[in-house]
């Protein structure tokens, strides 16, 4: 964790983008904590947390989505 958080603040590139891909939902967490050899998922989350991006979400329609099969679920009686 400390290196990854030495790379950060001198501006390594490899680092920085990998953090901006995992904030953009463009890589999952297990790849970014493997490109920047984090053992735990709070070393990524608090590595992130001393930058200016956002934590990563899923987009609004995915989550409509979800939403609308959980609701169809719990309306079906031979459902959940």
């Amino acid at each position: 964790m400390r290196k990854a958080v030495v790379n950060l603040i001198a501006g390594d590139k490899h680092t920085i983008n990998t953090l901006v891909q995992y904030s953009n939902a463009e890589i999952s967490s297990v790849e970014a904590m493997d490109s920047l050899r984090l053992r735990y998922h709070g070393q990524l989350l608090d590595l992130l947390g001393r930058t200016n991006l956002p934590f990563p979400s899923l987009p609004q329609t995915q989550i409509d989505l979800m939403v609308g099969e959980l609701l169809a679920l719990s309306n079906d009686p031979s459902g959940i």
